[in-house]
């Protein structure tokens, strides 16, 4: 206290304090459980374990090698201003604009096709076998 009047002030209280005759309080059990449910941090603690276990599924793919294959066809026009050359060739069809790029196109008058694959084979990745490594420590750290 900070004054001398004050500490040797009485306080009376106006109100009564009604305790109850007997408490029911349920099993420690019970508590323990219901606290350990309502926890912030180890809900979260358990979404980071899922996260990680998750993240060492991916980490462990990157080490294995890929083959990636594609197909693809497409339909051209060709057409514009027909230049001398052209006429002596005989090319009159490649003659005009838009309308007959168009037609061109639907007609499939100049396809093109092609295909081909892609194959990956990593080798000593050590940036991923770290990675890996890192995530299986974190994860058996954490189980």
């Amino acid at each position: 206290m900070a004054t001398p009047t004050l500490a040797d002030t009485h306080i009376i209280p106006l109100d009564q304090i009604a305790l109850p005759a007997t408490t029911a309080a349920p099993p420690l059990d019970d508590l323990l459980k219901e606290a350990l449910t309502k926890r912030v941090e180890i809900a979260q603690s358990r979404l980071n374990i899922e996260s990680n276990k998750l993240n060492l599924v991916g980490i462990k793919s990157s080490l294995k090698p890929t083959l990636q294959a594609f197909a693809e066809a497409t339909n051209n026009g060709l057409s514009g201003d027909l230049t001398a050359l052209g006429a002596q060739v005989g090319a009159t069809s490649l003659a005009g604009g838009y309308g007959t790029l168009l037609g061109q196109i639907a007609r499939r008058n100049y396809p093109n096709y092609s295909a081909g694959f892609s194959l990956n084979i990593p080798l000593r990745n050590r940036a991923a076998q770290s990675d890996y490594v890192t995530s299986m420590l974190k994860c058996d750290r954490t189980n």
